[in-house]
């Protein structure tokens, strides 16, 4: 498949997807999502970092979520969020 077609099919910019491979442009979580929808494969498999440590998918698509929400956030949401599964985290 070329950047094109890929391009195409993920509808980003072609320019995006070669910045990324060139290593310009870091691979975020949601663009491995988009890719690797596109591509037919799992994000992980786009995510050197996540493919070294072999999780279900459904894990992964879950945590890769909560990772890009978490960063869509101001300090004090980050903070809300983090307060919220502390507590729910805790055993009691």
């Amino acid at each position: 498949m070329t950047q094109a077609e890929l391009a195409q099919r993920a509808q980003v910019s072609q320019q995006l997807l070669s910045k990324i491979e060139q290593g310009a442009r870091t691979l975020r979580p949601d663009m491995a999502q988009t890719l690797a929808k596109a591509l037919g494969c799992r994000p992980a498999e786009l995510l050197p970092a996540l493919a070294m440590t072999p999780q279900p998918e459904t894990e992964n698509t879950r945590e890769l979520e909560l990772l890009e929400l978490f960063r869509r956030n101001d300090e004090r949401g980050k903070e809300t969020a983090l307060a919220v599964l502390r507590l729910n985290a805790d055993p009691a």
